[in-house]
């Protein structure tokens, strides 16, 4: 499943959002939450690994991290590249705690 963090913020090549908006970004509680929500109702759409288009704010990506590893959810972090103008897939963790990252996979 493919989904970008918060809606409005960038333009990402997803219709589904996590946040409509976040408001305080330092309510790490409300995010959890929010997260944590939005993780249980779409699980079973997530499918093999989530993929979330960010947005740039540290904290909520933190979060999304954090709810992932809490859930055993696959998660990959589709990263804006300024200078081709594609997203490039830095790969967080597998199924069952294997964390790695991969470098350079270009997503048109």
């Amino acid at each position: 499943m493919r989904v970008g963090l918060i809606k409005g913020r960038h333009e990402m090549p997803v219709k589904e959002y996590i946040f409509d908006s976040v408001g305080n970004v330092l309510n790490f509680k409300r995010m959890d939450d929010q997260i944590t929500v939005w993780l249980y109702n779409h699980r079973h759409d997530i499918g093999d690994r989530l993929y979330v288009y960010t947005t740039g704010l540290t904290a909520v990506v933190a979060a999304v991290v954090k709810a992932c590893y809490e859930m055993d959810i696959p998660l990959s972090l589709m990263q804006y590249d300024m200078t081709t103008g594609k997203y490039v897939e830095q790969e967080i963790r597998d199924k069952g705690g294997n964390k790695h990252e991969t470098i350079g996979n270009h997503v048109d």
